[in-house]
């Protein structure tokens, strides 16, 4: 899949994860840091990026999606 929907689908599941009610602590929301393979990717640079794209969502709002390609 391409980064707009990857990115698509991480939203998806920022907005479920946000609009569920939880037993015991009510509520919760989540941060996600997207990344899509490029040619020049190994395992390593692919999760980097994606743990820097969670660590500027956590950093910048929290509850949201964000894709290495939007940093």
């Amino acid at each position: 899949m391409d980064a707009e929907e990857a990115l698509e689908i991480a939203q998806f599941l920022n907005r479920e994860v946000e609009n569920q009610e939880f037993e015991i602590v009510d509520h919760i929301t989540i941060s996600l840091g997207v990344s899509t393979r490029t040619e020049s990717d190994t395992i390593t640079t692919l999760f980097k990026r994606a743990d820097d794209a969670l660590y500027y969502a956590k950093n910048n709002g929290r509850n949201q999606a964000v894709h290495a390609n939007q940093l």
